[in-house]
């Protein structure tokens, strides 16, 4: 009875000390947290059929780069995975990491290179003096190229109405437009080629197909820009990461760098800041990791059925051991302060202020 009466004031007597003494003690918060690459890219399907690449950087939060490519509905697409790509293999920067085949950008390319090559050889005629007697043979591409020109009208004048009745996107009705524009662009190179056979070389003329040959240029090379786009470079070196999602069609992690992404309570948020030591406990690894604090966000998210804010910790003594997907108990150290403050907190961290 005595020592409890002993111990009771000596409690007593440190915690009055410590309201009156310029006594510190460390102050830290508990959080838990799961283990992530710094940097991932990711390809990834929607439901419409549309393709994304993205790069992102975990440790500032942000997305260093987004590529989307659409195609249309009648397009044959088949996207094929370079085959040695398994998970767990080390990619370098540069790798082709996929590849996409579009039958109708395909076609158009091809398109578009025989109305180069019949505007080209038109410019010859007409630049040269020369003239072919194959005059009917041009009649024939003149009709074949109004008739497309026609029929593809004859869609658009459907697609109207199906535009404003919001049965399709305003993406795909453009599309469409631009196979009219691409019609119509090959139905005047085949009518000047037929005018040059007919009536001999003018200046105006060699201007005007001057003038289209450009445009077929034009053409050409956004087309060939978009058939580049799709071969997926590694924009990064790293591994091969597996993916429960099956809309998600490749992830590569870096190799060797993680973060850790941590839940904080928003009555937490004050002492929470960046540049923060964070010790890191992982069920599994035989020794402790530590970190710093690189990012508080300022959004809202639900965990647990609470408000929290997500702090990220890049990891500084990562080891081949951390595997994506870790769960760990973290600790963010936030300093030195006074007992009567440290008791404030405390009491804060219950209430929610």
């Amino acid at each position: 009875m005595k020592n409890s009466i002993k111990l009771t004031v000596i409690v007593v007597v440190v915690l009055a000390a410590g309201l009156f003494l310029p006594i510190t003690v460390p102050y830290s918060v508990k959080a838990p947290g799961t283990i992530l690459p710094s940097k991932e890219y990711v390809l990834a399907k929607d439901a419409a059929g549309r393709i994304t690449a993205t790069l992102l950087d975990r440790r500032t939060g942000t997305v260093q780069s987004y590529a989307l490519n659409q195609f249309e509905r009648q397009d044959a697409v088949v996207f094929r995975l370079h085959p040695p790509l398994t998970i767990g293999r080390q990619v370098n920067i540069g790798d082709t990491i996929a590849t996409i085949s579009s039958s109708e950008t395909e076609r158009q390319v091809r398109q578009l290179e025989g109305a180069l090559e019949t505007a080209m050889a038109s410019l010859r005629v007409q630049e040269t003096g020369e003239k072919e007697t194959a005059i009917r043979a041009a009649e024939q591409r003149v009709a074949y190229a109004l008739q497309q020109v026609e029929g593809q009208r004859r869609i658009i004048a459907r697609l109207d109405s199906l535009l404003a009745g919001g049965y399709i996107s305003q993406q795909e009705y453009d599309i469409e437009k631009n196979k009219e524009k691409l019609y119509e662009l090959e139905a005047s190179v085949a009518e000047a080629h037929l005018q040059t056979l007919r009536t001999g070389a003018k200046p105006e003329q060699i201007q005007f197909l001057r003038a289209q040959i450009q445009s077929i240029r034009n053409e050409l090379s956004v087309l060939r820009e978009r058939l580049e786009r799709f071969t997926f470079l590694a924009p990064m070196a790293g591994v091969v990461i597996g993916s429960a999602s099956p809309d998600t069609l490749v992830r590569i992690g870096t190799a060797g760098a993680f973060v850790v992404i941590m839940p904080l309570k928003l009555s937490d948020r004050q002492y929470c800041g960046e540049h923060q030591r964070v010790q890191i406990s992982v069920r599994g690894l035989p020794e402790p990791l530590t970190g710093m604090v690189s990012l508080i966000g300022n959004a809202l998210h639900t965990f647990r059925g609470e408000q929290v804010l997500l702090g990220t910790a890049e990891i500084t003594n990562s080891t081949d051991r951390i595997l994506p997907g870790m769960v760990a108990d973290c600790t963010i150290v936030c300093g030195d302060v006074s007992i009567p403050e440290y008791l404030q907190r405390w009491l804060g961290s219950f209430t929610g202020r």
